[in-house]
């Protein structure tokens, strides 16, 4: 068989095989844990911290991304365990700043990865602790991509001895 007559029985092999759903999966999302499958629903005014901090701690603890779909989530006083990976939609992924205390912090947690996902801090005000919306201190290896930080009373992002990307 010659090249060219293995590449063209190959592309029709591979046009025939079924989909399958981790197939035109991203590849990010493989394995994730999907937020709303779990409880979090978008859009709702209600505070959904408990529930947020918890699927954090669960999809860190596992080594998950914890993933949410489009929505506004209302949060406040989420701590942000070693491994975690928030991943959302890049301007349709929203988290909502519910006031009284800090946004999201970390305190020497390694690995914190945050990927298209919108912190509005709703103009209200921070606690006198934390230095901005999101504050990490001593985090070493820290990926902020594709996210933005919005209408927070003090910075947006502190990071105090943090090695990695932004």
């Amino acid at each position: 068989m010659d090249r060219r007559s293995f590449l063209s029985g190959a592309v029709t092999v591979a046009a025939l095989a079924p989909a399958t759903a981790e197939a035109t999966e991203p590849p990010a999302l493989r394995g994730a844990i999907d937020g709303t499958a779990r409880g979090l629903t978008p859009d709702l005014p209600n505070n959904q911290s408990r529930l947020f901090q918890a699927l954090l701690q669960e999809a860190a603890a596992a080594n998950r991304p914890l993933f949410l779909p489009p929505g506004r989530y209302v949060v406040s006083n989420i701590v942000l365990p070693s491994s975690t990976r928030l991943l959302g939609i890049a301007g349709a992924t929203r988290l909502v700043f519910a006031g009284d205390g800090h946004m999201l912090t970390a305190d020497k947690a390694d690995r914190i990865a945050l990927d298209g996902v919108a912190i509005d801090g709703g103009g209200l005000p921070l606690a006198d602790y934390v230095e901005g919306l999101v504050h990490l201190a001593g985090c070493p290896v820290v990926r902020i991509a594709n996210c933005e930080i919005t209408a927070s009373t003090k910075a947006g992002l502190a990071l105090d001895g943090c090695g990695g990307r932004v």
